[in-house]
C-alpha cells in the first residue's frame, strides 16, 4: 500500500540515464493495476523531454489501467 508514493516519486523522473527506474515503476502500475497513477503515466507520456521508450511505455500502460478522464485527456492532445 505504501509503494503507491515510491512509484508516483519514479514516474516523475525524465532523465535518460533513470530510463530503467521509470520503466519499471511503468510495470508496476501496470501489473498491480495501479489505476489512481494513470495521471501520471500521461504527464510522462506528453512530456517530450522523457525517454521516448518511457513514454510509450506509459501510453501502453494507460491502455491497460487507465481512467476515462486520463484517456479523454490523451484524445484531446490528439485532435491538436
Amino acid at each position: 500500500p505504501d509503494s503507491e508514493s515510491d512509484i508516483r516519486d519514479w514516474l516523475l523522473c525524465r532523465k535518460q540515464s533513470e530510463a530503467d527506474l521509470i520503466s519499471f515503476a511503468i510495470r508496476c502500475v501496470e501489473d498491480w493495476k495501479l489505476a489512481e497513477l494513470d495521471e501520471e503515466l500521461v504527464d510522462l507520456a506528453i512530456d517530450e523531454t522523457a525517454p521516448y521508450d518511457c513514454r510509450r511505455a506509459a501510453l501502453h500502460a494507460l491502455r491497460a489501467v487507465g481512467g476515462p478522464i486520463a484517456k479523454k485527456r490523451l484524445c484531446s492532445l490528439s485532435a491538436l
